[in-house]
């Protein structure tokens, strides 16, 4: 049953109950329990505990994010749901579980690739706005962090739930003018733009005043609003609005942009430092943003825009579009060039391991076509498989998982060095690289593709190779 606030547009409000229903029951009780414990004077720490007890992976990523350097300030130690509410504060837990639970739901979903990088966009709107409340004002930190961190609700519950409705809209933003109002696009496909769907489901799961609110007001009417000894309109939706602006300047490398730059400029004239040490703050709060959402399982370098993974993205755009005209996704080689030539350049700027492994594992998704990818490092004892780098299809569900060298179910010892092997699996084409460095397995590149899938040929898997390489480079370049 939906919420007795009903809009006034039927086909929000059916989308409102369909992902209502979709979630239940678990998600629904958790959410339930979790504000009856909140809204109860007499609740303590321990009844908040026992509540998001019921779910042990929730309380490990509850208490993981409790952890890191955004909530404990005090660096101790945490390791239950209990400590975590003498350190930071019921009220944050609460929310905190509450966010998780709503993550996590919808991860579950039709597009969990799509659904994580929105969700660690979430994480860098999040952490960008709880800095700069600590720059404008002593507002709650906490309370600031949540809202920024559920500002694409709407969105996160269309791409998990939407069936025919998101390939109508995928189509139609492809299609669309550059530079047209993604709104728009969403009212005329949909009816409802995937904000309204935010502000209907911040209403349904009473998830604070302040997300709705700031999803309300027009983010051009609070983002940088920071003229020297004017009073804030309202500190906590500057620092949310203002926080989802310069995460997107970072992340697309922006910040040299008018826009971007009359921000820091116009905060570092309100609090009295430099220009040049508010922008260092801020691209230094995008590194922590990229491991709190490794702490939720999203695999970081898929969600760094132009940032880290211009050559990728600018390809699956393209991808996209021969999509929706019928050329079909993995146009492969010619594309392979481009991404080979940038990430040389990158490996020669020095940088990070993590984001170039990341890079080529997704470029053998995104560019060459397989349905899976992903590179498993081997353990120091050569017995086990860590999966580190994942992209395609079950990304999520494939990150973290532990392999025996004979799932492979292909030879991984020194004559298959740095060779290609290839095998098939029912209707599905499987390659595999063993990466060697100096004499020992490091770790296996993996791809699957499916028989029927156009790069099932020959320079397709030269192509696969090709990315093992670059692997065992970036590992040698580590490890010099």
């Amino acid at each position: 049953m939906v919420s007795e606030a009903e809009s006034s547009n039927p086909n929000l409000d059916a989308w409102r109950e369909q992902v209502h229903l979709s979630a239940l029951p678990v998600f629904a009780r958790t959410v339930r329990d979790v504000g009856l414990v909140a809204n109860s004077v007499a609740s303590s720490a321990g009844d908040l505990s026992q509540v998001v007890g019921k779910d042990p992976g929730l309380t490990t990523k509850v208490v993981r994010i409790a952890n890191s350097p955004i909530f404990n300030l005090q660096n101790r130690s945490v390791a239950s749901i209990p400590e975590a509410v003498v350190l930071i504060g019921f009220d944050s837990i609460k929310d905190l579980a509450v966010s998780v639970t709503v993550l996590e739901e919808f991860r579950k979903g039709r597009s969990p690739e799509r659904v994580g990088s929105l969700m660690a966009q979430g994480f860098h709107t999040a952490t960008q706005a709880r800095y700069l409340a600590g720059q404008l004002s002593d507002t709650p930190l906490d309370e600031v962090f949540l809202a920024g961190l559920l500002q694409d609700l709407g969105a996160m519950a269309f791409w998990a739930h939407g069936e025919a409705e998101s390939e109508a809209l995928e189509q139609a933003l492809t299609r669309s003018p550059l530079g047209e109002d993604a709104e728009t696009v969403e009212e005329q496909v949909l009816g409802f733009s995937l904000n309204e769907l935010s502000l209907a489901l911040v209403d349904e799961w009473k998830l604070g005043k302040l997300l709705g609110r700031s999803l309300s007001v027009p983010t051009e009417e609070y983002a940088g609003v920071f003229e020297k000894g004017k009073k804030l309109k309202d500190a906590r939706l500057t620092s949310i609005c203002t926080g989802r602006v310069l995460a997107r300047a970072v992340e697309q490398e922006a910040l040299d942009e008018p826009e971007a730059l009359a921000l820091l400029e116009g905060l570092a004239d309100r609090t009295g430092r430099k220009t040049g040490e508010i922008r260092s703050e801020i691209e230094e709060n995008f590194k922590e943003a990229a491991e709190l959402a490794q702490l939720m399982g999203v695999a970081p370098g898929r969600w760094l825009g132009k940032r880290e993974l211009d050559p990728i993205e600018n390809q699956r755009r393209l991808h996209e579009a021969g999509a929706v005209n019928g050329a079909g996704p993995g146009a492969g080689p010619t594309d392979l060039g481009v991404f080979l030539e940038t990430l040389s350049t990158r490996l020669e700027q020095g940088g990070t391991r993590d984001a170039l492994m990341q890079s080529v594992v997704l470029a053998v998704h995104e560019l060459l076509g397989f349905d899976q990818a992903q590179f498993a490092l081997f353990t120091p004892d050569r017995k086990r498989m860590l999966v580190k780098y994942v992209a395609g299809l079950d990304a999520e569900k494939r990150l973290g998982s532990v392999l025996s060298p004979g799932a492979m179910k292909m030879p991984l010892d020194a004559d298959s060095a740095n060779r290609l092997l290839v095998r098939e699996e029912q209707d599905d084409l499987i390659c595999v690289v063993n990466v060697c460095l100096r004499g020992k397995s490091v770790g296996v590149l993996y791809g699957r593709l499916c028989q029927s899938n156009a790069a099932s040929s020959e320079a397709h898997q030269k192509g696969f190779l090709q990315l093992a390489q670059q692997i065992g480079l970036v590992i040698a370049l580590a490890a010099a």
